[in-house]
């Protein structure tokens, strides 16, 4: 590294004032100043090294983003409950309604299914009305009949999971609703089971009173039916169903119970 003319004129300055120069000092000055200025070329490039090494994994890492291939993201929904439409909502499952204005007959209602489970509701105008349902379909020695009073708020029951071939066929459902006051048959005896003054398992009665575990017995609500004959008294059934329905429909706490 040579010397500056700016190095020589300042040591040349220095000495001039204080006498004459001293071509020795200034030669020691300028290679002290040449050593100094080695060293901090050295220093400098040192530190741009290690920048330049400490850079590097950062540039790789932003370059190799772009290499990577996307992943596919899964997303898992969860599933949401069936919904229980109701009020004026005519999206819900009602597939079918009947009215009738008379008791103690026989009513059979055909419709077409949409799903392994479906509904019947009962609502009748006299709540101590009483209602046997019969989904057995004129299949004889199957379960599928139901019997209770008809209540408040109706009588509800599902039907059961038919196999996937009758879901294309029609399916048909006999209902008797039968009147408050059945008539007292007397059989002139007791029975301890039914704790009934007079029982008639035959008609399904106890002092009077309807029996469930009997009325849901082959052959036994015809009987009664027969004897009690029709009678004035309205009532209708909704048959409620839905295309993939995984549970059967029931009624909501605010579903309006009418015969309107």
């Amino acid at each position: 590294m040579g010397y500056t003319e700016h190095d020589l004129r300042a040591a040349l300055a220095e000495r001039v004032q204080g006498g004459p120069p001293d071509v020795r000092e200034i030669v020691r000055r300028g290679r002290a100043l040449r050593r100094r200025r080695a060293a901090a070329g050295v220093t400098l490039a040192a530190a741009l090294a290690t920048a330049v090494v400490l850079l590097v994994p950062r540039l790789v890492g932003i370059g190799s983003v772009d290499k990577v291939p996307p992943m596919a993201a899964t997303v898992t929904l969860r599933p949401h409950p069936t919904p229980v439409l109701s009020g004026s909502d005519r999206s819900r499952p009602l597939i079918k309604e009947h009215r009738s204005d008379r008791l103690g007959v026989a009513t059979t209602i055909t419709f077409q299914r949409l799903s392994h489970y479906t509904s019947f509701w009962v609502i009748c105008a006299d709540p101590k009305a009483f209602v046997v349902v019969d989904q057995r379909e004129g299949r004889k020695g199957r379960s599928g009949m139901s019997a209770g009073p008809c209540g408040v708020g109706g009588f509800v029951i599902s039907g059961g999971s038919p196999a996937s071939s009758r879901l294309e066929r029609p399916g048909s459902v006999k209902v008797w609703v039968l009147p408050p006051d059945p008539p007292v048959v007397r059989s002139g005896r007791a029975d301890n089971e039914y704790r009934c003054k007079a029982l008639r398992k035959d008609l399904g009665l106890c002092d009077g009173m309807y029996l469930s575990a009997e009325l849901i017995r082959p052959g036994v609500v015809e009987r009664l039916a027969a004897l009690i004959g029709p009678e004035r008294g309205r009532w209708k059934i909704q048959i409620h169903d839905r295309v993939g329905a995984t549970v059967p429909w029931t009624p909501g706490p605010d579903e309006p119970v009418t015969l309107d």
